[in-house]
């Protein structure tokens, strides 16, 4: 059985480095790049997540030019999942349209049904509402109060 998990703000405490989203910049490459190089830094969070005997699967909005730190981050926070499925570096879809290719892209690849997650987290309220209307029990989780994206 699978748990599906999203990162920051969800197992990490990314609010310490929310200061650091450049808003001025139009590319998100280089509006969020300060923000991903620090992601290794982050203090885990909601363990219960992932302290449980279900295979975690990561769908996560961060690029995979990020790959390493995040990584790193997981297996420092004793996470191994069974599945990390990262934005493409050139991907500026909306966070729905994202997670939703991700969501295809590991019913695919695990060959997993809904029946067979049993549970999904988020902290954004339409990424929640598209895993329930796909038939998987889900649930708006946060560390803090959403910082604005």
């Amino acid at each position: 059985m699978y748990i599906i998990l999203e990162i920051d703000n969800v197992i990490s405490d990314d609010s310490w480095r929310a200061d650091k989203i450049k808003k001025e910049k139009l590319m998100p490459s280089g509006k969020f790049h300060e923000y991903n190089m620090l992601c290794g830094f982050d203090v885990p969070g909601n363990e219960w997540l992932f302290d449980n005997d279900h295979e975690v699967v990561v769908l996560t909005s961060r690029p995979r030019f990020y790959v390493e730190p995040t990584k790193q981050w997981l297996l420092n926070a004793n996470i191994s999942p069974a599945c990390l499925i990262m934005r493409e570096d050139n991907d500026h879809s909306s966070s729905l349209q994202l997670r939703k290719k991700q969501l295809f892209n590991f019913s695919e690849t695990m060959k997993a049904t809904a029946d067979e997650i049993v549970g999904a987290y988020d902290s954004q309220q339409e990424i929640v509402d598209m895993y329930s209307d796909s038939g998987i029990p889900s649930y708006l989780v946060s560390i803090h109060r959403e910082h604005e994206k």
